[in-house]
């Protein structure tokens, strides 16, 4: 009996230290071995990594110098090494319906939610870029060395979040959370930053002191003044955030009839649309039309369209925006667009329906010559019929350059009805190109809608034909 006894005491005691075993190897190795857990309903399981698992992605390892500004603002280069935060995702087993994705640094000391910042997936791991030196693309990564002075002088640290630049201005650093404990996937739909606001002031000099501001305070706002399409590239107005040196952010000039475009951007939120305006339409109440507003959304397009000569109103000092137009109005819009002058006199014979007399003949004339328009098949132009939305759009990506062949590629942003199987492509490439104003799309089955086949309103004429004009 006491052997029996002995004889369990001895294998209990070894079950207890294979145990211990099994749990020491099973546990992290270091006891700074911190946990890393992606999660959300983004990835298809949650996955928890520790610090040697990521040592030992030896493979996947990347090591690159980013450039970086700060909200001071200064300009920074940082040096680190470390996994890309694409293959993290592909452990989790991102899915294709991800939209957005929160980086927790680990909580403080009274156990509250640690500093953290949210992005949206597509812009987080686009193509980005350091700037220091030659332009060269580098990925976002979970850094586990960094350093500020060199790759040699780099340090290990804890589970650092570094990525590149889209612009070499974009202030990236504040986002570099530091002690990543927890990624936060989701498939959240996706909220639009609303448009900034300006203000304008005239000056003893004639120009305008133009002011910009977002509602939401870590929105960085980007502008052009000569109508071009406002991207991180442009110049930025809020250089500084408003709690470190607000006196950086100061109002620039601007002439009165200076086609002003911004956008707000911000880590988490879909661009704003963009705002266009002329700083001399701010102060004056109204437009050029008595029925344009300013605050109208085709305003800013249809007062520069005015000014240029290019669009005219209906008299009595109206403009009528939501009016429909002819195909013979829309010709002569988009061929002083395109030339900017009057064409010369038409040549007879090139539509069975456009008499050489006609007072839109030589528009129409040119719009052939210029490759804008092609008519029908029985050889008409039927110019007194409404132009569509979808006819409006196709001939403004046709005098973009080359827009003929880049709009053959198509996509598939838009609800498969609403458009005309051959404008589809032309639909498209107008949208990336920012032709469409929000006013004109809808939504159906969680994607855009365009009524293509819709006639098009003369405020929507100006909104395409401005647009296209800061393309070319």
């Amino acid at each position: 009996m006491k052997k029996i006894k002995c004889a369990a005491a001895l294998l209990l005691t070894l079950t207890l230290v294979s145990l211990t075993l099994v749990l020491a190897q099973a546990a992290p190795v270091f006891a700074e071995d911190m946990a890393l857990t992606i999660t959300g309903d983004g990835v298809e399981h949650e996955t928890t990594v520790y610090i040697s698992d990521l040592k030992g992605m030896t493979g996947q390892m990347s090591e690159n110098a980013y450039s970086a500004w700060n909200t001071w603002p200064s300009k920074k280069t940082y040096y680190a090494e470390g996994v890309p935060l694409s293959e993290l995702l592909k452990l989790a087993g991102l899915k294709e319906s991800a939209t957005t994705i929160n980086v927790s640094a680990a909580p403080d000391a009274r156990g509250n939610v640690g500093y953290n910042c949210t992005f949206l997936l597509k812009d987080l791991l686009a193509e980005r870029y350091t700037f220091e030196g030659a332009k060269t693309s580098v990925p976002a990564i979970i850094a586990l060395k960094f350093g500020e002075s060199g790759f040699d002088k780099m340090d290990d640290v804890d589970m650092r979040l570094i990525y590149g630049q889209l612009a070499s201005q974009e202030q990236t650093a504040a986002g570099f959370v530091q002690s990543v404990r927890t990624i936060t996937v989701t498939c959240d739909p996706v909220r639009r930053l609303p448009q900034p606001e300006a203000q304008a002031e005239i000056l003893s000099d004639g120009q305008y002191s133009v002011s910009l501001s977002s509602g939401n305070v870590n929105a960085k706002i980007y502008y052009t003044t000569d109508g071009s399409a406002p991207s991180v590239n442009s110049a930025m107005y809020n250089i500084s955030a408003p709690n470190w040196q607000p006196q950086l952010n100061v109002p620039f000039k601007a002439s009165g009839n200076a086609q002003v475009k911004a956008i707000a951007v911000a880590s988490g939120f879909a661009d704003s649309d963009v705002l266009s305006f002329t700083p001399a339409s701010l102060g004056g109440g109204l437009v050029t039309f008595t029925d344009v507003p300013k605050d109208y959304w085709a305003g800013a397009e249809i007062e520069a369209l005015s000014e240029k000569g290019i669009i005219s109103g209906m008299g009595g000092g109206l403009f009528a925006p939501e009016q429909t137009l002819t195909r013979a109005q829309f010709a002569k819009m988009m061929v002083l667009a395109v030339n900017g002058k009057e064409p010369s006199p038409a040549t007879a014979g090139q539509f069975s329906d456009v008499t050489q007399s006609a007072w839109y003949a030589p528009y129409v004339a040119e719009g052939v010559r210029l490759g804008l328009f092609n008519g029908f098949a029985d050889g008409s132009f039927h110019p007194n019929d409404a132009v569509t939305r979808e006819q409006m759009l196709a001939i403004a990506v046709r005098a973009l350059p080359d827009g003929e062949n880049k709009a053959a590629g198509g996509g598939g942003a838009f609800a498969a009805d609403g458009i005309s199987p051959w404008a589809k492509g032309y639909v498209e490439y107008a949208y990336s190109g920012g032709l469409i104003a929000k006013e004109m799309l809808g939504e159906k089955d969680g994607l855009l809608y365009f009524d293509g086949g819709k006639p098009g309103v003369r405020a929507e004429a100006a909104y395409v034909a401005y647009n296209m004009m800061s393309l070319m």
